[in-house]
């Protein structure tokens, strides 16, 4: 996807996983270190799945978005599943032409770490079913866990993401909007600010599957 004149508008709907670490604002911080401006607005509710925010939806898909990134809960029950798929598909209907709409996929619990392949399963199929891309974080999120034997990408409560796990989540993102990017080249190293340069590597790597 090529860089435009105009910021790329970004509005995130969600919950804790997108507002914990600010992931809007660290999507915008890196993908200026790439050459690239957006701007971001977080929709975003503690506990909420896809459907509680139809209501105020309406109004803020009114001021105009290029993309709308979306995601509830890890999803990883038959019931859960289902919930989500059903709120990704009114989701789309209430976009329609108005942007192209993404699911983030997120990751369970780390109490609930056996439940990570239905949680990234649901998610993929959720996005494929309503024929929408998917930023599939708790994916990688998975991959980097197998990779390292480390679990530093959950923060203290084993649910929400530490710094370190928020920005895969934004360099996902990023990857998924400007795929020829390269992500081991950016400038005034951003990432500093959540981790360190061999930390950042690891990350990239993993991202762009190398």
């Amino acid at each position: 996807m090529g860089q435009s004149a105009e910021p790329l508008k970004l509005l995130f709907v969600g919950n804790s996983l997108t507002y914990t670490n600010d992931l809007p604002r660290m999507v915008e911080t890196m993908a200026r270190g790439y050459g690239h401006e957006i701007v971001t607005e977080c929709l975003c509710e503690p506990n909420y799945a896809i459907e509680d925010h139809f209501p105020e939806l309406e109004r803020k898909l009114a001021e105009g978005w290029d993309w709308v990134i979306a995601q509830q809960g890890p999803s990883s029950l038959p019931e859960s599943r289902l919930h989500l798929i059903t709120g990704t598909r009114e989701l789309s209907q209430r976009v329609g032409g108005r942007g192209q709409l993404a699911l983030l996929t997120v990751w369970p619990s780390l109490g609930y770490y056996q439940s990570f392949d239905a949680v990234v399963a649901n998610y993929a199929d959720a996005a494929q079913e309503v024929g929408i891309l998917n930023f599939a974080a708790g994916a990688f999120w998975q991959h980097y866990f197998l990779k390292t034997e480390t679990f530093d990408l959950y923060g203290p409560d084993g649910f929400h993401p530490s710094e370190k796990g928020t920005l895969m989540a934004a360099l996902v993102i990023i990857h998924g909007l400007w795929p020829e990017q390269d992500l081991a080249v950016v400038s005034g190293k951003p990432y500093r600010t959540w981790c360190t340069k061999q930390a950042f590597d690891v990350l990239v790597a993993i991202v762009q599957g190398e």
